[in-house]
């Protein structure tokens, strides 16, 4: 780490030229002050910046490095889940605080599956419970085997099978409801569907002549704005009437127009099904959204009239509630089915255990009447641990259930993405409407409030650390500005790099440092390592002239003091100084412009 030792008379010309320049600084001004003996002019007072001496000790140069600013905490916030991105509610810059959201992903589809499984697990729960009646009733035959039968237990059990047929006959009824109640429900909502997506049309349709009229009326053919409409206004049309190439299409050819999703709409047989109507309010609503975009890109010029404006904003109003509500029928059919299967399955459930509690019924009347055999009371134990055995297999199935409705549950809850802890939005590479895949990430966030830098020394440079010369809670000046302080030192280099990783701590108040920054670093060697006298101070630091080459110190009247020093090589912008300085000094640097005797505030550091 020693300095390299340039020629002599490079140095002293360096010299020479520095005492030329400083000494021509001083006295001009000295000349100029006696021209006007009589005047008195009142020197505003300077603020200084001092440097402590022991911080350049020949010797305790150590090791001079390039590092990089980072946040000690920081995260790339990823996606738990692959969703459309709905909604991002931050910007990069933004304050964060834990728990914010910061973004939205769509969680349509995890909804219905939610809906799907919670299903599942109640028809699970019902079964579950069915298997536990029918252990029930298997072992109280079994008690009744092992007893016998008083008359008044017969007359019991002739009562229990006529409830049973009656809890049958009930559940059958409630089947046949549950049936009958799901028809007419879908029915109706494919009906409200059917006759919706009619006024949809209506409203497509006019939409698409506004559309044309403002094309034809208002832009000129070649135009910018004209192409881009007539784009947009094909790509629904191809959609909506199943025609291709209509961008420059007028009213007549648009009105008579008959295939698309208009044709499939209007040609919609008197019983659809719920697959066919869903098919169609989803095209129906892709060429709903076409419309959309083509009365988007219409600009709101001055060449548009206050009743084509307003025609405009009452075509794209009409637009987005047709939008909104053909989305909202397709849910509601969605979850008819859903709803409908749940109901049925239910009921059947209770058609199922109602048999299963009019067979025991009427086997235990059976075992009343009948005197138990050996092998009766054999059979019964066997039902018994055939009933144990469903019941257990039926719990296995309410479990995976829960655990699935669980599972689906947790996805929706990672639909919404939130801030790890506080911090400032530094990167958001996710887009809204774009697919967000497992593991990407949507958005980085560090917390400015705790930096470090991290930085890398050479192989060659190791042998320093070996030494303990340069070692974790070691000095360290950063950009030759601000202090900080070793925090680790990796204990090996790196294979691929041959690089050892140092990370650095800032220790000053008023560090001035932004994340990805590139900084200089230079690890000072420790105090107790260096005995040298000498220190190598920046050219800056000394004051040059004829009267010889001087430090300034401020006393405690915040005034400047000279010191002499005597000066060794010059190596580039720093000077030996082999003489005059003790590490216990804090000197001025720069000190261009300035005098001893002068008036002076110090900066804060």
């Amino acid at each position: 780490m020693d300095n390299e030792n340039p020629p002599k008379k490079r140095k002293w010309s360096i010299v020479l030229l520095a005492v030329a320049v400083l000494g021509a600084t001083l006295v001009v001004p000295d000349l100029m002050k006696k021209s006007t003996p009589d005047t008195v002019i009142a020197e505003p007072i300077t603020e200084v910046k001092l440097i402590n001496v022991k911080d350049y000790k020949k010797g305790r140069e150590g090791i001079s490095a390039e590092g990089t600013v980072e946040s000690s905490n920081q995260a790339d916030v990823k996606s738990q889940a692959s969703a459309q991105i709905e909604k991002i509610y931050v910007s990069v810059g933004d304050t964060v605080k834990s728990g914010q959201v910061l973004i939205n992903l769509s969680s349509k589809d995890y909804q219905a599956q939610l809906a799907q499984t919670q299903a599942l697990l109640e028809s699970a729960r019902a079964q579950t419970l069915s298997a536990g009646k029918a252990l029930m009733i298997q072992n109280a035959k079994l008690t009744e085997l092992l007893k016998g039968a008083r008359a008044e237990e017969v007359a019991i059990s002739e009562t229990a099978v006529k409830s049973a047929k009656q809890t049958l006959v009930n559940a059958e009824t409630a089947l046949a409801n549950a049936q009958t109640k799901a028809v007419d429900d879908m029915n109706s909502a494919l009906d409200g569907a059917v006759t919706g997506m009619g006024k949809s049309i209506i409203t497509a349709m006019s939409a698409l002549n506004t559309i044309t009229d403002i094309q034809y009326s208002r832009f000129r053919i070649g135009s910018q704005e004209r192409i881009l409409i007539a784009s947009k206004k094909a790509d629904a049309i191809e959609i909506l009437l199943g025609q291709k190439d209509a961008d420059e299409w007028i009213y007549q050819f648009i009105n008579e127009a008959d295939g698309g999703v208009k044709a499939e709409i209007e040609n919609i047989g008197p019983e659809p099904t719920e697959d066919e109507v869903l098919q169609f309010l989803a095209e129906l609503e892709d060429s709903l959204n076409k419309i959309k975009d083509t009365l988007d890109v219409i600009p709101q010029s001055s060449v548009l009239t206050a009743s084509d404006i307003a025609n405009l904003v009452s075509a794209k109003t009409a637009i987005a509630s047709e939008i909104s509500v053909t989305s909202a029928k397709e849910q509601l059919i969605s979850a008819l089915v859903n709803i409908n299967e749940s109901a049925i399955s239910i009921a059947q459930s209770r058609i199922e255990d109602a048999k299963n509690g009019l067979l025991a019924a009427q086997n235990a009347l059976a075992l009343k009447k009948a005197k138990a055999r050996p092998e009766d009371v054999e059979m019964q134990k066997a039902a018994v641990e055939q009933a144990k055995i469903a019941v257990i297999v039926q719990q296995a199935l309410t479990k995976q259930a829960q655990a699935n409705v669980d599972n689906i549950r947790t996805q929706v809850g990672k639909t919404v993405i939130v801030a790890p802890f506080d911090g400032i939005v530094s990167a958001i590479p996710a887009r809204e409407g774009e697919l967000a895949s497992i593991g990407v990430t949507l958005v980085s966030i560090v917390d400015a409030s705790d930096l470090k830098v991290k930085s890398y020394i050479s192989e060659q440079d190791f042998s320093l650390v070996e030494k303990s010369f340069v070692a974790e809670g070691g000095d360290v000046l950063i950009d030759n500005e601000f202090k900080g302080t070793i925090t680790h030192i990796a204990p090996s280099v790196d294979l691929k790099t041959r690089k050892i990783e140092v990370d650095i701590k800032p220790t000053d108040t008023n560090v001035k440092l932004i994340v990805g920054q590139n900084v200089s670093v230079n690890l000072l060697a420790k105090q107790d390592s260096v005995s040298s006298s000498v220190f190598i101070l920046p050219l800056e630091a000394i004051s040059i002239s004829q009267e010889g080459n001087f430090v300034y110190e401020v006393d405690k009247n915040s005034v400047l003091e000279q010191k002499p020093v005597v000066l060794g090589d010059v190596t580039g912008e720093k000077v030996e100084v082999k003489s005059g300085l003790t590490q216990e000094m804090s000197i001025v640097s720069p000190v261009s412009g300035l005098k001893p005797g002068q008036k002076v505030t110090v900066q804060n550091s």
